[in-house]
């Protein structure tokens, strides 16, 4: 397993962002198809709630639905700048 330090190398220099994270929902269709066919049918029964964490938000591809679901979305990442592009997103 990746020490902290490794994943913050991977991330932080290691890892081309010019997609958002989006690139992991291609073989889906897209982030959007993959949200609505997967992720939301399993969670729906949950939502909406009061508060949602969510661990390793990367560049906020689900962060982006997630907060029209809770009064309070709690986001953590390894990177300050993948929270700081959360927050912008």
């Amino acid at each position: 397993m990746p020490s902290i330090e490794e994943n913050r190398a991977l991330w932080t220099t290691g890892w081309d962002w010019s997609q958002e994270g989006d690139e992991w929902s291609s073989w889906w269709g897209g982030t959007q198809a993959m949200w609505l066919g997967a992720l939301l049918p399993r969670i729906h029964s949950f939502v909406p709630t009061g508060t949602i964490l969510e661990v390793g938000a990367g560049y906020g591809r689900w962060s982006q639905y997630l907060k029209d679901l809770c009064e309070r979305l709690v986001l953590v990442d390894l990177l300050e700048s993948c929270v700081e592009h959360c927050r912008q997103r």
